[in-house]
């Protein structure tokens, strides 16, 4: 494994960790302001998802769709598989995707 590869993988396990752990920390902390399963009044990590991916690129995006995996694995929709990975892929994707198209010079 070169030493790039592996500062990518570090990087990319410190985001799961910190990301997920505020994430989890969110949930748990505003579960009474939820409208429905998934649509939160408060919901803190959707500003902190452009900035990860601001500054970490397509591996914060990787992050942020693990952890949402997880998360609705673990807790929101334990045997709906399909939408808990288009959730997590949206999840990911679009934090990336708004980030490139505002990056892209006229």
């Amino acid at each position: 494994m070169t030493d790039a590869l592996k500062k990518e993988v570090q990087l990319f396990t410190y985001l799961v960790i910190g990301y997920g752990t505020l994430f989890f920390l969110n949930n748990a902390l505003t579960e009474a302001l939820y409208v429905v399963p998934g649509a939160h009044i408060v919901h803190l990590p959707s500003g902190l998802k452009i900035f990860m991916v601001m500054v970490t690129g397509f591996t914060g995006a990787l992050a942020i769709a693990l952890v949402g995996f997880l998360w609705s694995v673990l807790f929101m929709f334990k045997e709906n598989y399909p939408l808990t990975l288009m959730l997590a892929v949206v999840s990911g994707l679009a934090p990336w995707l708004s980030v490139r198209m505002l990056r892209k010079k006229n």
